[in-house]
């Protein structure tokens, strides 16, 4: 006991339990249970406290009092201590630490519930944008199954790396299709090593050329032209009330698609207007 108990141990203990943060109460009790056990505290959280003793009391039942209310006021001060400041006013204060542990059960319960509900609508509505990285984008969702699967809803590798190739951009068509036609199925280290290189070889395709055509009020459908690369591979439309006002609408689309792309832009394609030159350059 005293080894187990002593500062280095304690401060190792304490030190490995992952504050409550609210949304992470399954994994945060299953450790303050860990701790404690080893540390021979949950006395209290397996009994009921005994009748306080007076003078006609046992000595079994006074050590045993004693056990149990050592036990309760350490338990309290690790409970209290592993929960984060901004959420401590949520709970109920309480001398018990059966009682407690109760509290933040009830509390955090439906709270866990509400957060599944949020992450799993979160995850089936992300979409690859081309503004962040296709990386980030898989770190993101892989970092939504991992709380998932802290609440009792773990998602598999397999439909998970499935799950992120659907909701890749239709220019990831190709690569979708050489996926599915494997037979070996991916592991999330492969996926995002593949999906990162094939946005790269994405990119390098792509011209750094920019299309420019400005249209008056009309009900005419816009199609793209022949002469436009089948590999320009995104529109961008910005109303504008003067023609005047077109080159300041360039350097808006030139500012967004340079940083969405990382790449500047080093020629540019007009219908020769006149908005882009002239007094307005």
């Amino acid at each position: 006991m005293d080894e187990v108990l002593n500062p280095t141990a304690i401060n190792n203990y304490l030190s490995s339990i992952e504050a409550l943060s609210g949304t992470n109460f399954k994994k945060w009790n299953e450790q303050i249970g860990i701790v404690l056990r080893i540390m021979d505290l949950d006395y209290a959280l397996r009994e009921p406290a005994p009748t306080k003793p007076n003078d006609t009391s046992s000595k079994e039942h006074m050590a045993l009092y004693e056990k149990w209310k050592r036990s309760n006021r350490l338990s309290l001060m690790i409970i209290k201590g592993s929960i984060m400041p901004a959420i401590q006013g949520a709970i109920p204060a309480s001398e018990s630490a059966m009682s407690d542990m109760k509290s933040i059960e009830e509390q955090f319960i439906g709270t866990s519930k509400s957060l599944a509900s949020t992450l799993m609508i979160k995850m089936m509505t992300m979409k690859y944008d081309g503004l962040s990285g296709v990386c980030e984008l898989i770190l993101k969702m892989n970092g939504m199954a991992f709380q998932l699967k802290g609440m009792d809803m773990e998602i598999s590798e397999g439909f998970l790396v499935h799950f992120i190739m659907t909701s890749l951009h239709a220019q990831f068509g190709p690569f979708k299709i050489n996926y599915n036609m494997q037979k070996d199925k991916w592991k999330m280290s492969e996926l995002i090593a593949m999906c990162v290189q094939e946005e790269e070889r994405l990119k390098a395709e792509k011209p750094n050329m920019a299309h420019l055509i400005t249209l008056g009020p009309t009900k005419k459908i816009f199609k793209k032209s022949k002469n436009v690369p089948p590999n320009s591979w995104y529109t961008y439309v910005y109303l504008i009330r003067e023609k005047s006002e077109a080159l300041d609408m360039f350097k808006l689309y030139k500012a967004e698609v340079e940083n969405q792309l990382g790449r500047r832009i080093k020629s540019v394609r007009s219908d020769r207007g006149g908005e882009y030159y002239g007094r307005f350059t």
